[in-house]
């Protein structure tokens, strides 16, 4: 047995354990450790599992809402919410809450996530591999339904764009 085998998992590791079970205390005891923002913020937006899953990313998928809250309102964690996965589908941690709330068919507690996120800068109209924003999954998956989480995403990218001066002409489709 290594030396390196029985140091135990690295932070990496605990990190990447996190989502399953919204561990919050083990997410603290890690920033402790670590005791250093920009180190603990770097390993947060690097960390990914095997599959090529971004933390943040699996926060989102798995709602983990307690641990997602601490980091949104932290003021020294500093996320970079346009890390995508690298799977063939390169989704954004928004795609992931998307995912959760088709499978778990959770959509208010989703919507509440999203808006806390939106709240927070999160971008919502990046396009995944396949040219699709959050929204236009989020459709494709539900069967076209409208919901609050298709309320919320459409007025945001409707904000957005009149907040970045593009001219929105209702005539045309």
């Amino acid at each position: 047995m290594s030396t390196e085998d029985s140091q135990g998992a690295s932070f990496q590791e605990q990190l990447l354990s996190i989502p399953n079970l919204d561990n919050l205390s083990l997410f603290q005891t890690i920033e402790k450790e670590i005791n250093d923002a920009e180190k603990f913020s770097s390993l947060i937006n690097s960390s990914k599992n095997v599959q090529g899953l971004p933390f943040l990313y699996l926060l989102c998928y798995k709602a983990a809402w307690d641990t997602l809250n601490y980091i949104l309102d932290s003021d020294t964690i500093m996320l970079n919410d346009e890390v995508l996965t690298d799977d063939i589908n390169k989704d954004s941690c928004i795609h992931g809450l998307m995912k959760y709330c088709v499978e778990e068919d959770d959509v208010s507690f989703a919507k509440y996530i999203l808006e806390n996120l939106i709240e927070c800068g999160f971008n919502v109209k990046i396009k995944n591999a396949n040219n699709l924003t959050p929204l236009d999954y989020y459709l494709q998956k539900n069967g076209n339904k409208p919901d609050e989480v298709v309320d919320v995403l459409m007025s945001t990218e409707f904000k957005n764009d009149i907040d970045e001066g593009i001219e929105i002409d209702e005539f045309d489709e």
